[in-house]
């Protein structure tokens, strides 16, 4: 019994969900997370530029994994810009796809995205 414990409790899928977590959790409660607090509302956006950007670019594709979160960037910030207005700067982008990222994990270790 614990040998299954312990093979599930290292298995890539858990490893991943736990770091996952605790990157999500630093992510939003670092003192600059008041941003953050405020991309929840387009979570939406965010989810839909991930799931855009696995269509979008070929798993073939050289750096598929930069490709696909630049084109989730990029789409993001365009939906974002239409929405509100504001024009998105260099420091705003680097946290917003810092975010995609986790956002990204979530998804992934869930399953959304297969």
């Amino acid at each position: 019994m614990s040998s299954i414990v312990l093979a599930v409790a290292t298995s890539k899928a858990a490893i991943g969900a736990v770091i996952g977590a605790v990157l999500t959790w630093l992510f939003l409660k670092r003192k600059d997370g008041k941003w953050a607090k405020h991309f929840e509302q387009y979570e939406g956006y965010a989810i839909a530029a991930i799931r855009l950007a696995e269509k979008m670019i070929p798993d073939n594709t050289e750096s598929k994994g930069l490709q696909k979160l630049d084109w989730a960037l990029k789409e993001f910030i365009k939906r974002y810009t239409k929405a509100t207005g504001v024009q998105v700067d260099a420091v705003m982008a680097g946290k917003i796809e810092s975010w995609l990222s986790c956002i990204h994990n979530a998804l992934d270790l869930d399953g959304a995205l297969d």
